[in-house]
């Protein structure tokens, strides 16, 4: 079912919830035992950051998910005009300002600023662990929103040049997540078959969510798969930052790194991360 035009001009989605709600329903479950709460305040964030030196530039960016038959995520094309990733698809997000009281509230002022977003149309769910970036430093608080029916949005031009939506039945083919393997963006994620050009930590952002939804068997490789790109199913191991796609695997990790926060002497919450030596790219977090 396509979106829905308003008098407006804005484009809010049918309310339809249906074939997917399984799954959509399992990966909101995988966000909540994060236990990464979006109402968890920057100071906090930043005092039981792993590694801070002072050095890190935090941001909050908002995946909010579209609750259709086939469910859907919001992307942006950032403005041509930009200094900075003109033209890099993006979530909306950005850096925290004085009036944010929570890594969601930027997450979600960013995204009324960005797409006219209505903060009180989105469920914000929780957080994936923390992204972060060594070549620029950056650290990124994924926040996961369910919009609602009466959701609607529309691109500022100043910051936005398009707004799409990335469809569930992309998120969880296992067989589209891939890596560049050499060239200026070697090791870094990409989404293959897509119309718009889906990479770096945004590609990543979404290989994490798509780990939490239940794990279906990869297709073999497509015999005139390009030798540039490798699919995720054999180099996740390798790649160092991959969110485990089992939960038994993603509890290891949670006890390590409570383990390591119990070492390190930090007895309240410590926020997990994923890291990656790739450079931001794609991430709105300027």
């Amino acid at each position: 079912m396509e979106p829905q035009d308003s008098d407006d001009g804005a484009t809010r989605p049918p309310a339809i919830i249906a074939p997917r709600q399984a799954i959509l329903d399992t990966i909101l479950r995988g966000v909540r035992a994060q236990e990464i709460p979006a109402a968890t305040d920057w100071p906090a964030a930043r005092l039981h950051f792993p590694d801070n030196d002072g050095q890190w530039k935090f941001s909050a960016v908002l995946v909010a998910i579209v609750p259709r038959s086939d469910p859907t995520i919001l992307l942006t094309r950032r403005a041509s005009g930009l200094k900075e990733y003109s033209s890099h698809v993006s979530f909306p997000g950005g850096r925290p300002e004085d009036i944010d009281g929570s890594v969601g509230a930027t997450a979600l002022r960013e995204a009324c600023e960005e797409i006219l977003l209505d903060p009180g149309a989105v469920e914000l769910v929780g957080c994936l662990p923390l992204h972060k970036t060594r070549k620029r430093n950056h650290a990124i608080f994924p926040v996961i929103g369910l919009a609602s029916p009466a959701a609607a949005w529309q691109a500022s031009p100043a910051e936005v040049d398009e707004i799409f939506e990335f469809p569930f039945s992309a998120l969880l083919d296992p067989d589209l997540p891939r890596q560049y393997a050499d060239g200026e963006r070697a090791g870094a994620w990409y989404w293959a078959g897509q119309q718009h050009d889906i990479w770096g930590v945004t590609a990543l952002i979404l290989k994490s969510l798509a780990a939490l939804a239940p794990v279906r068997p990869a297709r073999p490789p497509h015999p005139h798969a390009s030798p540039a790109a490798t699919d995720m199913t054999h180099d996740a191991d390798d790649a160092g930052f991959e969110l485990p796609r089992r939960y038994f695997a993603a509890a290891a990790i949670l006890i390590g790194v409570f383990m390591s926060a119990l070492d390190s002497s930090i007895v309240n919450i410590a926020l997990p991360t994923i890291a990656t030596d790739l450079d931001v790219s794609a991430a709105a977090v300027i």
